[in-house]
């Protein structure tokens, strides 16, 4: 009687963890917004994926793993902090002029929308084990890279507030 360690399937089963494993790393080009040629613009692209993620946090919170009841406060928070994301993508108007601010902003809010993703993906797809101090300590981050963000949308909105009358001379 062979053991179970040297059977024939235990060589069957490596190959296919292993294909699996490629696989799952695969998908993580799922969970970044790529700029890809498609009908949306830069910042609808990314307002698509934030939206998402948050479909996703929403479901993680459903779910309510033992380890999530932990985290559940920062999860709220970072959903609400992603709303905010979401209006001020929607809010910001297209400009006759580009303006730089408006374009390094949006490429900030693109790299939060890219940590949340990887955040998540590591969070369904990681086969290591992820502790909850740091699942904790990344979820932290991901929430001041927010405020880093929001800092800089109250820096951009002064800004267009002092060169939009002068655009609207010009028009």
């Amino acid at each position: 009687m062979l053991c179970l360690g040297y059977s024939r399937h235990s060589e069957e089963y490596r190959n296919f963890s292993t294909l699996f494993r490629s696989f799952m790393a695969e998908l993580q080009v799922f969970f970044r917004v790529r700029n890809s040629k498609c009908s949306l613009s830069p910042k609808e692209l990314v307002a698509v994926f934030i939206d998402l993620f948050l479909e996703i946090l929403e479901d993680i919170l459903r779910l309510q793993p033992n380890f999530i009841l932990r985290l559940k406060d920062s999860i709220q928070t970072l959903k609400m902090e992603l709303k905010f994301l979401i209006t001020f993508l929607g809010d910001t108007p297209s400009q006759p002029i580009e303006l730089k601010t408006t374009k390094n902003v949006l490429a900030d809010i693109e790299a939060v929308a890219n940590d949340v993703g990887s955040f998540l993906y590591s969070f369904f797809f990681v086969t290591d084990r992820i502790s909850v101090t740091t699942m904790t300590q990344t979820l932290s981050d991901l929430l001041g890279n927010v405020v880093h963000v929001k800092d800089k949308i109250r820096e951009h909105c002064i800004t267009v507030a002092k060169i939009l009358p002068s655009v609207e001379k010009i028009m």
